[in-house]
């Protein structure tokens, strides 16, 4: 290999990346009902980070679509949606102690129209009343 060779930038039309998002970070203890809905512990997202980490390159959704940023074709993006507490209080410790980088997508929607998105609301309704009792509401329902 050439040593002086250094690569072509990569166009901004030919680059990609795959994406792994994660919705919800708890434990497992305070989350019994709702393990079913993207829900991952900040051990196994741990876990998940350092194998990652031992075959990819984390990107950022930033240095994507910057035309100047050498993005490599390996490169993962790590996000986290809707800006939930425990992105911060437990992943972000957890992307520091690897030095992995991760996006932040904070939705607008409860703060520009100040109202709980409905997936927030499901997640209440499945923690206070329990998938099995939902379900059976849901069925006893469609029977009347």
């Amino acid at each position: 290999m050439d040593s002086d060779h250094q690569s072509p930038v990569t166009e901004l039309a030919d680059r990609y990346a795959v994406c792994v998002n994660y919705h919800f970070l708890c434990e497992e203890k305070d989350n019994d009902t709702v393990r079913f809905r993207n829900f991952v512990s900040p051990q196994q997202l741990e876990k998940q980070v350092v194998l990652m980490k031992q075959f990819v390159n984390f990107s950022t959704a930033k240095d994507l679509i910057n035309p100047r940023s050498n993005t490599s074709e390996s490169s993962k993006i790590l996000t986290f949606d809707d800006g939930h507490k425990g992105v911060f209080g437990q992943a972000l410790p957890i992307l520091k102690r690897y030095g992995v980088v991760g996006t932040v997508v904070v939705t607008s929607t409860p703060y520009v129209e100040d109202r709980v998105l409905d997936t927030h609301k499901l997640q209440l309704m499945l923690s206070k009343f329990g998938v099995t009792r939902i379900q059976n509401s849901f069925y006893e329902e469609l029977e009347t």
